[in-house]
């Protein structure tokens, strides 16, 4: 039985492709840390645009549910949820009024 090596080339590639993906992924984690950290800082700009693309996924998902495409589908869903929500921001109150008076 002969013994088959494995080129250099191919274990450059490999080890590249490796690192690119854990530099991506270590990429994802400080974004998403940062975006835990300032998450009330951070504002949607367009609420229209970010409904239409929540429409979509949603879509996606159903239109890959009815192809039999399960996986496919669970995948535009986890996007669907994991995209930001915009939150109502309060009116300030007058200044002369106090909290008793703007409850009547």
């Amino acid at each position: 039985m002969t013994s088959v090596e494995t080129p250099g080339f191919v274990l450059i590639c490999l080890s590249l492709q490796i690192g690119f993906g854990l530099i991506l992924l270590a990429v994802a984690i400080r974004s998403l840390r940062q975006w835990r950290k300032h998450r009330a800082s951070i504002v949607f700009l367009r609420p229209q645009t970010q409904f239409g693309i929540w429409s979509v996924l949603l879509v996606a998902c159903a239109i890959c549910l009815f192809l039999g495409q399960t996986l496919i589908a669970l995948l535009f869903l986890f996007c669907a949820q994991l995209f930001p929500r915009n939150q109502r921001k309060k009116a300030p109150s007058p200044v002369g009024e106090s909290k008793s008076a703007s409850r009547d």
